[in-house]
């Protein structure tokens, strides 16, 4: 008899506890079983709403009445914490052609909407809009406005789960010049990126950001950039950056102060980073003690007009990205004239600009040596990198696709110096060089606001190269 009361019990406890999983209005336990469910009124195309959006003034709301809903297949996963209580979702799990965020105030989703999975989403008492960072999302209708979030009751009347789920491909795109605002939302991916090499040995998340933390991706093709954005919640914020070079898949977003675009992944596992990286050739002549006799170039700016850009005497300012040029400025603490980006406020989403000293035939004379100044105003992690190049021919079409190897001798001012300073770059060597040689200054950050992570500036001055 006692046999039989704990077989009983046990059997009860097994019947509850899958109960309890199967419950669809769960969020913290896994679904195990699913019955397809019956769908009343008629499925609209989600770019058709979209559209509907687009055509409307700021956002649209469909009333308590509206019988229609979306199949969507849900790309976003909130298990790891670097999304929080939102789907992302598009219209098909392969070559998607419209996306939207769903907000909604409930955790783990992912036991309930995991990657891949369809689900159908009736439209009534919701609307579609773009909140504060630019992201077009769906939400609960808040009078004649759009609110936060969907509530949680209200998600499990409007949000039906399919039982069907499927591998989403991402959208694979050649570089993030591609990554433009038609594809935000999406899931999409690149080949050949990696960190840039001032990231190498840091964790997806600086400890001293409250929130999220940004590291910029180059791309191997052709050095184009997109920030990573990794939330301070992920559970792995700790873990170092993957170093090498690879694919990367994630969801294209807004950061949260709507000045760019960023890639957001679902987890670490989301880098093939297996590959050697692409870093430039390095030319190490070594240092100088002394600058020769013979001067080959010496730039001060002097004889530029305050503001002008610095497109004269042989010089090459190229807008790679955005469009902030190289301009003169006069220094108010050093009274002197110098070259300057600033790209502050720009509006750009994003600035990548070179500047590159006229040609030297290095093979004309023997000892060259080259030194200059830089400072910053607040450079923001910014970053102002030096290379040198001998198969550049000239034409600005030409710039990316060139070989630029760094000079990694020649010391830049960084974040970490008064602002008022000029740091000498020393006297490097360029006495192993050969042929025709270009040298070139690169910014490379953004135009956001104020508020904006990488709007930094920097100065160039007393740009000297002589010779034996």
């Amino acid at each position: 008899m006692k046999k039989l009361i704990y077989l009983f019990i046990a059997i009860t406890s097994v019947a509850f506890m899958f109960n309890a999983c199967v419950d669809d209005n769960n969020y913290d336990t896994p679904q195990i079983s699913c019955e397809e469910p019956v769908l009343t009124g008629t499925e609209v195309q989600l770019s058709n709403i979209i559209t509907l959006w687009q055509n409307g003034t700021g956002v649209t709301i469909f009333d308590q009445d509206y019988p229609d809903y979306i199949t969507v297949y849900v790309t976003s996963s909130d298990k790891t914490g670097n999304f929080y209580k939102e789907l992302f979702v598009q219209d098909k799990p392969e070559n998607p052609t419209a996306a939207v965020k769903l907000s909604i105030d409930v955790r783990s989703l992912y036991t309930k909407f995991e990657p891949g999975r369809k689900i159908h989403v009736y439209l009534k008492g919701l609307a579609i809009g773009k909140n504060q960072s630019g992201e077009l999302m769906i939400a609960e209708i808040n009078g004649t406005s759009m609110s936060d979030y969907i509530r949680e009751n209200v998600a499990q009347n409007n949000i039906i789960r399919s039982c069907e789920t499927v591998d989403i491909m991402p959208l694979m795109l050649d570089s993030p010049l591609d990554a433009t605002d038609a594809y935000l939302g999406m899931y999409i991916g690149f080949d050949n990126m990696q960190f840039e090499a001032n990231s190498l040995n840091e964790n997806f998340v600086d400890p001293n950001d409250s929130y999220d933390t940004h590291h910029l991706m180059k791309s191997c093709v052709n050095n184009t950039t997109i920030n990573l954005e990794t939330s301070s919640y992920a559970s792995f914020r700790n873990n170092l950056l993957p170093q090498n070079a690879g694919s990367v898949y994630g969801i294209l977003t807004r950061d949260y102060g709507n000045d760019f675009n960023v890639l957001r992944v679902n987890d670490d596992d989301d880098f093939s980073f297996d590959g050697p990286r692409c870093d430039p050739e390095i030319i190490d002549c070594g240092l100088a003690n002394a600058h020769g006799n013979t001067v080959l170039i010496d730039e001060n700016f002097d004889s530029y007009l305050n503001g002008n850009t610095i497109d004269q005497n042989g010089w090459t300012t190229y807008m790679q990205e955005g469009d902030e040029p190289w301009e003169a400025y006069l220094d108010s603490y050093s009274n002197s004239m110098a070259a300057r980006l600033n790209p502050y406020q720009n509006g750009s989403e994003s600035v990548i600009t070179w500047l590159i000293s006229p040609v030297i035939n290095m093979d004309a004379q023997e000892g060259e040596v080259m030194s200059f100044e830089t400072s910053n105003s607040f450079s923001d992690d910014s970053t102002l990198e030096i290379f040198i190049s001998n198969d550049w021919d000239g034409n600005e079409a030409n710039i990316v696709s060139a070989t630029w190897a760094s000079i990694p001798l020649a010391t830049i001012v960084d974040d970490g110096e008064y602002y008022q300073n000029w740091v000498s770059s020393g006297l490097v060597s360029l006495s192993c060089a050969e042929g025709n040689c270009y040298i070139a200054f690169k910014y490379t950050g953004d135009g956001g606001d104020s508020s904006s992570t990488f709007n930094g500036t920097y100065e160039l001055d007393n740009f000297l190269i002589t010779s034996n």
